[in-house]
C-alpha cells in the first residue's frame, strides 16, 4: 500500500498528473494482494485452524503487526464502502 501513498508526492515532484487517476486501482490491487497473502498464510501455515491462527498472531510480533494492519485496512475499506454506498 506504500505505492498508493506515494502517488501524491510523486505527482508533486514530477508534475505527472496521470498517475493520480490510477490511485484507486493501485489501492485495490494492494488490498487484493494483502488478502491473498493472509489467506495463503491461513491455509498453508495454519490449515484454517482458528486456534493455531490466534496462537501464531499472539506469539510472533511481526504476525501481530501484519494482522493488525490487515484488520485496520479491511475495516477502513468496509467503512468507506458503507459511507459512500448509495
Amino acid at each position: 500500500d506504500g505505492l498508493t501513498l506515494a502517488v501524491t508526492p510523486l505527482r508533486r515532484l514530477t508534475g505527472w498528473h496521470g498517475i493520480a487517476t490510477q490511485r484507486r486501482t493501485l489501492g485495490l490491487f494492494a488490498f487484493a494482494y494483502a488478502s491473498a497473502h493472509f489467506l495463503t498464510w491461513s491455509v498453508l501455515d495454519n490449515g484454517l485452524d482458528l486456534a493455531a491462527i490466534a496462537e501464531d498472531i499472539a506469539k510472533r510480533p511481526f504476525v501481530t503487526i501484519g494482522f493488525a494492519a490487515f484488520l485496520l485496512v479491511t475495516l477502513f475499506y468496509y467503512w468507506i464502502c458503507l459511507a459512500f454506498a448509495k
